[in-house]
């Protein structure tokens, strides 16, 4: 297929990249920034632009890979006629599958659930949500998600809402709480390493088992001894309020009728 990527950030890097080895013809790059749109031009020999005027309109597909407000102001900033038989997708968690169906009916997204950096590539398969407004926006981009990993599925855009909440739970504020204990294990001069055989085991079993199942620690045993010596040495006043928080919602769970 014929590919313009409308954006050249993290996401835009990795499908991009990823179409380009399947053999896909990159048509185009754009980004605000011409020089970003040319350092992942280069690396799939594509033509880099940054003028929506100068996007080719003879494309099969139109990638938009942009911050959740950039796609959501794209509407008022292009107004291209597309062919019935081309298709313009987002790459956006939050926003619905018609959000740019002012542009062309056969709209819809194509949304990687994983963390994804610019210029890091990842040893993970990315799954990949799709979903059109019309059959053939959905057919076309099923088929494109395929050549970007095995891991594709179609949902709708309340099940892409709530996963994506999911992925700010599980990813971005795990994510945060290790930074917490980064700056504990850093004012006690211990090294990071005493605590990654900790976070890996626990990633596996929850690979196998249900969270539910796993859960251990001073609130999963309802040990109010160790937690308040907990809570009288945390100094910070906002990881104190998040460690409340977390441990009473893991005490509410397994102990609230006992």
């Amino acid at each position: 297929m014929k590919i313009v990527s409308i954006g050249s950030g993290n996401v835009a890097w990795h499908f991009i990249k990823r179409l380009a080895a399947e053999g896909h013809d990159i048509v185009q790059i754009y980004s605000r920034s011409k020089q970003n749109a040319k350092q992942l031009a280069k690396e799939v020999a594509s033509m880099a632009i940054s003028s929506f005027e100068d996007i080719d309109l003879t494309a099969d597909v139109y990638l938009v890979c942009l911050s959740d407000s950039a796609t959501a102001d794209l509407f008022n900033n292009w107004k291209p006629k597309l062919r019935e038989d081309q298709v313009i997708a987002h790459s956006s968690g939050i926003h619905a599958v018609d959000i740019l169906s002012n542009i062309h009916s056969h709209c819809g997204y194509i949304y990687p659930f994983l963390s994804l950096t610019k210029g890091i590539e990842t040893t993970t398969e990315i799954p990949i949500v799709v979903n059109g407004c019309t059959e053939f926006a959905t057919s076309k981009l099923l088929t494109l998600a395929r050549d970007i990993s095995p891991t594709t599925t179609i949902i709708n855009d309340d099940q892409k809402k709530q996963l994506h909440i999911t992925g700010v739970i599980a990813n971005n504020f795990v994510n945060h709480l290790w930074h917490q204990a980064e700056i504990i294990l850093n004012d006690q001069k211990l090294d990071k390493a005493l605590i990654l055989p900790l976070v890996e085991s626990m990633f596996g079993k929850f690979k196998k088992h249900k969270a539910m199942d796993i859960q251990t620690g001073p609130a999963r045993r309802n040990d109010q001894e160790t937690i308040q010596e907990h809570l009288r040495l945390i100094e910070n006043k906002e990881l104190k309020e998040i460690y409340t928080q977390i441990t009473n919602s893991i005490i509410k769970t397994y102990h609230e009728n006992s």
